[in-house]
């Protein structure tokens, strides 16, 4: 009974520890660095060595050691408890996160062009409105690609040319209605800067970007710590 006891004693640290660490990882990956920051180390030669952010990283070793040293007599493999510890990364952010949705954090002032528009035009909507990306959609407001900048200064096209020539498509979108959580895994998994926002019938409502993201994330980061503190 001791034991258990401490055990429930550290539960709720061990939780928002976690929480935090996941938090914190999505800031860094969105922001286009890894966690933790591990300095790359030199190229082994006979490639037989895992690289240093495996071996630095937490093991089933680890695992196996720390429970020994609890003592806790606990009928658990280590391999379960890694298996856990994953999944919860997975749903930990979600939890945070579970309640903010999309239509939360996007712009809703989104500025378009139709597919027939010129590059020009495109330009002109980034210089005078300060934006990097600008979807293109039909007549029925449905994104069909996206221009951003890099585009723009990638292909190096003429004013006259059109939209379509040189936009993105097909484009990602996410739904209004969907939780911040999965916005995350669409930017990291993609490494997208902008992500169109569509409704139910997939008519363009707004936009994502990549800085207002992190911005959430950091409140949200804030957030944990504080409530790792109450703990």
């Amino acid at each position: 009974m001791h034991h258990q006891g401490f055990a429930f004693a550290l539960f709720p640290v061990a939780v928002n520890t976690v929480l935090l660490l996941v938090i914190a990882t999505a800031v860094n990956n969105l922001t286009g660095r890894r966690y933790p920051h591990v300095p790359r180390s030199a190229p082994q030669v006979a490639g037989t060595e895992r690289p240093a952010s495996e071996r630095l990283g937490m093991q089933t070793d680890d695992i196996q050691a720390a429970m020994a040293r609890l003592d806790q007599g606990l009928d658990i493999l280590p391999d379960d408890v890694v298996a856990l510890m994953r999944n919860a990364e997975a749903h930990a952010l979600d939890r945070q996160l579970g309640q903010l949705r999309v239509d939360a954090v996007m712009a809703r002032d989104v500025m378009v062009v139709l597919e027939f528009e010129t590059v020009y035009r495109v330009r002109l909507i980034m210089n005078q409105h300060h934006v990097k990306a600008v979807p293109v959609v039909d007549s029925d407001r449905k994104v069909v690609g996206i221009i951003t900048i890099y585009d723009l200064f990638r292909l190096g096209l003429a004013n006259l040319d059109p939209a379509s020539k040189v936009m993105s498509h097909p484009a990602a979108t996410i739904n209004a209605a969907a939780p911040v959580a999965s916005l995350v895994a669409l930017m990291t998994a993609q490494g997208l800067r902008h992500i169109p926002v569509v409704d139910d019938t997939d008519r363009l409502v707004g936009i994502v970007t990549r800085t207002e993201l992190i911005a959430v994330l950091n409140q949200a980061l804030v957030s944990s710590r504080g409530m790792q503190s109450d703990v």
